[in-house]
């Protein structure tokens, strides 16, 4: 989650690398945010006087600012841009007795990914709490934590972000087409040695519903969908040969069809193409009749190759039944992997939600022990000492309500385009915060010395000017400890050891 923006001392101390265990990440300190000051309606916010914090000693002093909310923090990324083309070379920042401190334009893209590492730790405290509430797979769950980067890549699961696994772990939501893919990947590797099966993807699936509705390319003649082509002739050239896949059809009153843009998806199902008894075998856990396209959609598939086979039927799948609202997914892999390899995989009980559950935490630790990360996960010594029977809690962890799984937080762009525009994102910005955020910044012209860049202009109101005052200067608005000595003479200034070491202590800052 490395930023260009940052310097390389903020990761570590500041904000948790991506290789760090969950564990330790979940009790990583970021800076608070209920305290934060209302930045926006500030004057003065952008100076020409460089930064004071210029190295990672006195960089520590951002563990105890409050963080601005995420759209103001936005707002002041994107105002910082333009003010910095203009020759400005630091944001002063409000602190406690209403002093600022100058800090750096990176400031911004710090509280950015502080906001990320906020989302992630409540992401992965909703998945530790629901699994230490688990039976039968708790223990294999949570040593996997310590053991699993908290933000790394899953290089051999298609890159995927390894902060994805806490999905398994919180059942409210549905398992999404990524956490279906990597329990795909799993199966191919079990059946790495059989040259007659083949599995396939979920987006695979879709793009050959896709070709197949829209008629644009009846011969899959086109280099975008060659891949479906030699994928057809590989099956109908080999007679024995069977497809694997999991898919997402749309149910409702009891009957399956095929998703469309007027009925979204809400139900995953497992499908096998058997070539030598030429049937659609097909697997549902709430045991409903198949979707008709599907078949329709295989015979015009294999019958580009070979028109000559007879149509394919649909046949049952054997599949657990369902008695939940959120175990479609692990069934229907379920139901997937009891056919290809039934000595090693057993079909779940029926009607047995804690057998599902259970299942979800298998998955992801299946995934966890697979798993090549882009980086070497990071332990700290409490965990290294731990056996791998015992199982560690976090000190102190105080856990929050359970709320939607999200996906890894990335570029801000969008959000950013969105809060600008005056749409929602997140919370509804304030209406003179948008107004504010719409005005044009003055301009400096070339060769001047920039001035201080006020944010008080508003239209068709008389702007008092700013009073006349210089920023405050680090000695003065940094407090000091006063010792026996200082006392004696307090005209003696502080030294720059003892100035960072009060930015370091910051109790004032709250």
């Amino acid at each position: 989650m490395a930023d260009s923006n940052l310097p390389d001392f903020v990761y570590g101390p500041l904000l948790p690398k991506s290789s760090l265990n969950v564990f330790d990440f979940l009790t990583f300190p970021i800076p608070p945010e209920e305290k934060a000051p209302k930045i926006i309606h500030q004057e003065n916010l952008f100076l020409a006087e460089p930064s004071i914090v210029d190295d990672a000693a006195k960089a520590l002093v951002l563990r105890q600012i409050p963080m601005p909310k995420k759209m103001d923090v936005d707002l002041l990324k994107c105002q910082s841009t333009q003010v910095e083309e203009l020759g400005c070379g630091s944001f002063a920042c409000p602190i406690k007795g209403g002093s600022t401190i100058k800090l750096p334009f990176w400031v911004f893209d710090f509280w950015a990914q502080a906001h990320a590492v906020k989302d992630g730790q409540e992401t992965w405290k909703d998945a530790y709490e629901w699994m230490r509430h688990q039976e039968g797979q708790y223990g294999a769950g949570i040593t996997a934590l310590r053991r699993l980067p908290w933000n790394a890549q899953l290089t051999n699961f298609g890159g995927d972000s390894s902060l994805t696994l806490a999905g398994y772990c919180i059942p409210q939501n549905w398992l999404n087409s990524t956490h279906v893919d990597q329990q795909l990947t799993i199966l191919r590797t079990q059946m790495l040695g059989n040259q007659d099966v083949t599995i396939i993807d979920t987006h695979i699936v879709t793009k050959l519903i896709q070709v197949y509705r829209s008629g644009m390319d009846p011969g899959l003649e086109k280099k975008s969908t060659g891949h479906l082509r030699n994928l057809a002739q590989k099956l109908v050239g080999n007679p024995v040969a069977r497809l694997g896949m999991v898919l997402t059809v749309h149910l409702s009153s009891g009957s399956a069809q095929l998703p469309s843009e007027a009925h979204q998806s809400n139900h995953w199902v497992a499908a096998v193409i058997s070539m030598d008894a030429q049937k659609v075998y097909y697997g549902d856990s709430l045991h409903n009749p198949p979707p008709g396209e599907l078949v329709d959609v295989i015979n015009w598939w294999l019958g580009l190759v070979d028109n000559t086979k007879t149509p394919f039927e649909f046949d049952t799948l054997a599949c657990t039944l369902q008695s939940d609202g959120d175990s479609c997914s692990i069934l229907a892999i379920n139901s997937l992997s009891h056919y290809f390899i039934p000595t090693v995989i057993a079909l779940l009980p029926d009607d047995d939600p804690v057998a599902c559950r259970n299942a979800r935490i298998h998955a992801m630790v299946e995934v966890c022990d697979q798993a090549k990360f882009n980086e070497a996960v990071t332990i700290s010594p409490r965990l290294q000492s731990m056996t791998n029977t015992s199982i560690p809690t976090p000190p102190s962890l105080t856990l929050p309500a359970s709320k939607p799984f999200l996906p890894v937080p990335g570029n801000m762009t969008k959000y950013r385009q969105s809060v600008l525009a005056g749409g929602k994102a997140g919370n509804e910005p304030e209406k003179d915060v948008e107004q504010k955020s719409k005005q044009p910044v003055p301009k400096i012209k070339k060769g001047s010395k920039p001035k201080n860049i006020t944010k008080s202009h508003q239209p068709n109101v008389k702007a008092e000017p700013p009073p006349q005052t210089e920023p405050v200067d680090l000695r003065s608005a940094i407090p000091t400890r006063k010792r026996k000595r200082d006392i004696e003479n307090d005209d003696e200034e502080p030294s720059e050891n003892e100035i960072v070491q009060n930015l370091n202590r910051a109790d004032w800052l709250i």
